[in-house]
């Protein structure tokens, strides 16, 4: 029975392992995304083995970790907010990552020079199963390593409120900038995104709260902390896999497009020939249609066309490229009321009835549904 009870204490640890190894073969050449992703579930991983060799009180194997702990757990929360960086930032867009670990750094180089090399072993696992817990203050060193704790704690609170308001402040600023980019916004929402932040936040506090009030006075067993420890570890999982299955949100064609000089023209030539491109080869069928596509079609930038757009019609791409499939919706839905609104969906260029319901409430104030139903009832001309 020990194995399993092992196996399960240690499923934190192989779990996000494998996990990182999968995100690793399955990123592509520019898919930095889950290559960021694919480093936080190592991290992870490292993270709850120390947090194992600690619980089961193997201090010999734990103060060997210990600075190193310290830092992986100050690095964690970056590493997600750098993974949603690196997904929704635009090509062309300079990301500097590495600013965001320096508290992890400072805090390792804080610890590790006096906990390695000015401890020796007997004094780390006394300072580990002992002192930190009841203090005596008779020793300098340990005395030091108490103050950087009660930092590192402090460091952690901050960071988990700031990072968890910058996470928020980056998926509402992608949600806003997005819909000039793509029209269906829906497919890249990341709202799981959204509800990962909130549930991540909730268990990192529960977590370092426990860590920094001591389980062993709360509760008599400083195991207790394993608990919500286990579930952030389950948090860890999903993100390790919703991450692997989400798909860059940027591909080549968003990339050849900031490329793109774009020649220099009045924007009622641009869009004059957007109107061309609408009518004549109706892009705006093919539901995975989006700027960069409408760009590379033009030879223009993808800030030229953009702003033409804006300007002219005082609405963003998403909302010009869904009022012509919303159009052809109500065509199609007029011809044939019995059509299925899955069917009109596929047919004026919407990925799902999801997609077009928004964009009809959006547009036209009713339903695709109460559309049809209102045009079922419409009696003929002979029944007048």
């Amino acid at each position: 029975m020990e194995i399993f009870r092992d196996l399960g204490l240690l499923s934190p640890v192989y779990v996000p392992l494998i996990l990182s190894v999968v995100l690793f073969f399955s990123a592509g050449k520019d898919d930095h995304s889950k290559v960021w992703l694919g480093w936080g579930m190592l991290n992870a991983a490292f993270l709850f083995l120390a947090n194992y060799f600690y619980f089961q009180k193997h201090y010999e194997i734990y103060t060997y970790l210990h600075s190193l702990h310290i830092s992986s757990v100050l690095a964690a929360y970056p590493f997600i907010y750098t993974y949603i960086l690196k997904l929704t930032s635009p090509p062309g867009k300079k990301v500097r990552a590495w600013i965001h670990f320096l508290p992890s750094i400072i805090f390792f180089f804080l610890s590790a020079p006096v906990f390695y090399f000015m401890l020796n072993v007997q004094e780390r696992v006394q300072f580990m199963s002992e002192y930190r817990f009841a203090p005596d203050f008779s020793n300098p060193l340990m005395n030091y390593l108490l103050v950087v704790r009660f930092l590192n704690i402090v460091c952690l609170f901050v960071q988990i409120f700031l990072y968890f308001i910058l996470s928020f402040r980056l998926l509402r600023k992608h949600r806003y900038e997005a819909v000039n980019w793509f029209a269906d916004y829906g497919k890249i929402g990341l709202k799981w995104m959204w509800l990962f932040n909130s549930l991540f936040f909730g268990m990192a506090i529960l977590s370092i709260f426990f860590y920094s009030v001591n389980p062993v006075k709360l509760f008599g067993d400083d195991r207790y902390l394993v608990i919500p420890l286990f579930l952030l570890g389950l948090l860890i999982w999903v993100l390790g896999v919703l991450g692997f299955r989400q798909k860059p949100l940027f591909d080549e064609r968003d990339r050849l497009a900031v490329r793109l000089e774009g020649r220099i023209e009045p924007e009622s030539a641009i869009i004059s020939r957007i109107r061309t491109i609408f009518q004549e080869q109706k892009p705006w069928l093919n539901n995975d249609f989006k700027l960069a596509d409408l760009c590379l079609e033009l030879g223009s930038n993808r800030t030229y066309v953009s702003q033409a757009i804006n300007r002219s019609y005082g609405v963003n791409f998403s909302t010009f490229v869904n009022q012509y499939r919303v159009d052809e919706a109500k065509r199609l839905l007029s011809l044939q009321p019995i059509l299925l609104l899955e069917d009109v969906a596929i047919r004026s260029g919407f990925g799902s009835t999801v997609s077009m319901s928004r964009a009809f409430k959006q547009l036209e104030n009713v339903t695709p549904g109460m559309l049809r139903d209102r045009l079922r009832f419409i009696p003929e001309p002979g029944q007048m």
